[in-house]
């Protein structure tokens, strides 16, 4: 029973450790995946006249680094992929910051989208299920239309930290993959 449980705890540590690497593309338009996600909200809405910059809010769990922005650059789709840090870094280049004050919330998302320019958001969230011990957590993409502040996607999968572990084939791939299988649904995308 001791071995069982060093076991997984060695097996947790090192799931947590590792470093995930943006993936590209297969044939097939989606990202290499272990699994499926679900689609918990997706509403009809015109891409691609919304396609010219995309800001994502990361941070939440991949510490900081470039891993969503480069997973969402590489589905080829959006003209402009920007972390939520590069946007506030260009309102300040362009003197916004006192017109729009700060963005770290929707009410300032609004405000940028209108005084700034158009975008849409995407932004990541963990959902806690019912279930406390052992936990049951969902990990969550949504974008947001910050024009009126509708959720018009939203995905999540399962995150399993304690077999399989977190990690991109199993547990962000799957939300990427969900992703495309919107952009496809509400534009002319291609990936040619």
């Amino acid at each position: 029973m001791k071995k069982t449980l060093i076991l997984l705890l060695a097996i947790s540590i090192f799931n947590s450790c590792s470093v995930i690497k943006p993936y590209p593309l297969e044939e097939n338009g989606f990202f290499k995946a272990k699994k499926q996600s679900k689609t918990i909200e997706s509403i009809g809405f015109d891409l691609d006249k919304n396609k010219s910059l995309l800001v994502v809010n990361g941070q939440a769990f991949v510490n900081g680094n470039d891993y969503p922005r480069e997973m969402i650059n590489n589905i080829g789709y959006f003209e402009n992929v920007l972390t939520l840090q590069d946007f506030k870094k260009e309102i300040v280049k362009n003197n916004k910051q006192d017109e729009i004050g700060s963005i770290s919330d929707d009410l300032g998302l609004n405000r940028a989208y209108k005084k700034h320019r158009p975008f849409l958001y995407v932004y990541f969230k963990i959902r806690e299920g019912k279930r406390k011990f052992p936990a049951v957590r969902y990990l969550q993409i949504i974008m947001l239309n910050p024009d009126n502040l509708e959720e018009i996607f939203i995905a999540e999968t399962f995150m399993d930290n304690y077999l399989t572990g977190v990690g991109a084939e199993n547990t962000y791939n799957p939300l990427f993959n969900e992703l495309i299988k919107y952009i496809r649904l509400n534009s002319y995308y291609t990936n040619d």
